[in-house]
């Protein structure tokens, strides 16, 4: 089983509800701290493709803006 947002392993949350799995790592990098001690809290848990509100702020902000996310940060120069 993998991340569905970064394709590795790792701590592993699985939904309850599909057959998807958000690392730890990824959980906290995206929606911060709070989120991830929310989830790991949580009996049951619905993930990001059945219950994409969490990440709702995340996609609003590209549409604002236009931006795209980058797949990984820039290297220093």
């Amino acid at each position: 089983m993998q991340c569905r947002w970064c394709g590795v392993g790792g701590d592993l949350v699985g939904c309850d509800h599909c057959i998807s799995a958000y690392c730890e790592q990824c959980i906290e990098r995206n929606l911060g701290r709070e989120q991830l001690d929310a989830v790991k809290k949580l009996k049951e848990w619905e993930c990001y493709s059945c219950d994409p509100a969490p990440t709702a702020p995340l996609r609003w902000g590209n549409v604002q803006t236009g931006a795209s996310v980058p797949a990984k940060p820039p290297k220093a120069a």
